[in-house]
């Protein structure tokens, strides 16, 4: 009865060596671990084993969504084996707090180390992806941010009351200067951010550009369907708009998107989001 998966649970606790997962890009982490890899000679940091990382169930786990996870070198790790005595399939549940006295050398790798690996991408002159979907990358004409944003947004395909509802959205993340700089003009997630970087990086653009962002926006739309782009689409008033892209594309509040009503819930979107995208429809159409 010893051979169904969970009848034998071997715990353990060990080290982080690598956590440099760029081949599949799971956030998973080579481990030391103790009492198992304590022979340096015998078994090198290139031969053990990577450890899968549990994530809290808030996040969203399938089709790449989600937050990654973001242990560094050296972090002190607890978990344990999803084979058991076999002890070749290592799930690391959380990280466990130590106090350590560090000298130079050591404080400049970990300063290194805790740097987002998409940082270190080399610009590629012939990106991996290029931008299909995006006509017009270069209309950002306009006085102000909001205004080259919607001018934008119109050039590659999207309607004034759209392009409105976006607009203000981003408005209200931002500043209503819609500043690319600091979190940017979608207040971006780290996870989000990381994704933003690489897209960035790989099309050797400035990340904390306006013109970048939008295009990210208008790319990420047209690459994930579930983001809202539909529904943005068939939006035929600035409301409508609004509340397709809060909700769906920037995951504002816990209303969910309606097609005969633009929200499901107590509240509907927050009102100075439609002020600002009704603003701007008035003033840009």
């Amino acid at each position: 009865m010893n051979g169904f998966y969970g009848d034998n649970t071997r715990w353990f606790i060990g080290s982080v060596i690598n956590n440099n997962d760029n081949e599949f890009k799971l956030g998973r982490v080579q481990v030391r671990i103790y009492g198992i890899h304590d022979n340096l000679e015998m078994i090198t940091n290139k031969d053990l084993p990577w450890a899968q990382v549990m994530a809290p169930s808030t996040e969203d786990g399938t089709s790449g969504l989600g937050f990654k996870p973001n242990l560094k070198n050296g972090a002190q790790v607890f978990g344990l084996f999803l084979d058991g005595a076999k002890s070749q399939a290592p799930l690391i549940l959380g990280s466990l707090p130590k106090i350590e006295i560090p000298i130079t050398d050591k404080i400049n790798k970990a300063i290194e180390d805790s740097k987002v690996n998409d940082t270190k991408i080399k610009f590629n002159e012939n990106p991996i992806e290029t931008i299909t979907n995006q006509p017009n990358i270069n209309e950002v004409q306009g006085v102000t941010n909001a205004e080259k944003s919607f001018n934008f947004f119109m050039a590659n395909g999207f309607t004034a009351e759209q392009s409105a509802g976006m607009v203000g959205n981003l408005c209200v993340e931002s500043t209503s200067e819609m500043s690319p700089e600091g979190k940017g003009i979608a207040q971006w997630s780290q996870f989000r951010k990381r994704l933003l970087t690489s897209f960035a990086t790989e099309r050797n653009l400035e990340v904390t550009k306006l013109e970048t962002q939008l295009q990210y926006i208008v790319y990420d739309l047209n690459k994930n369907p579930s983001f809202g782009l539909s529904q943005l689409k068939s939006a035929k008033n600035v409301v409508t708009a609004t509340s397709a892209f809060g909700i769906r594309y920037l995951r504002v509040g816990s209303y969910k998107f309606n097609d005969d009503y633009p929200y499901k819930g107590d509240k509907p979107i927050e009102q100075k989001r439609i002020d600002f995208a009704e603003d701007a429809f008035n003033r840009f159409k």
